[in-house]
């Protein structure tokens, strides 16, 4: 799944808005996380988040031509609560 989220947020999909690429990064994490669901997961899911909210981070960075201050224009709530991406956790702690 790290390496679904690395190729999703690839540089080439540069010119593409930030809510399509929050679209298709939703759809595959919540894809991965229905399918593995009923073992104990919640380990793999903060590992794909961490992983989602970095790349996220990268794509934005040089989608706005960020070079310093990274984490202060973009810390890790952000993309959680600013652009909806959707928060494996938090799902499946309210499902159980």
């Amino acid at each position: 799944m790290c390496r679904r989220v690395s190729e999703l947020t690839q540089a080439r999909y540069g010119l593409l808005a930030g809510g399509v690429i929050v679209v298709r990064l939703n759809r595959a994490m919540l894809g991965w996380a229905k399918y593995f669901y009923p073992g104990r997961v919640s380990p793999a899911y903060r590992v794909i988040e961490l992983h989602a909210t970095q790349g996220l981070r990268q794509w934005l960075c040089r989608k706005h031509n960020v070079r310093t201050g990274k984490y202060v224009r973009y810390p890790n709530e952000h993309p959680w609560n600013a652009i909806r991406l959707t928060g494996l956790t938090l799902r499946t702690d309210s499902l159980a």
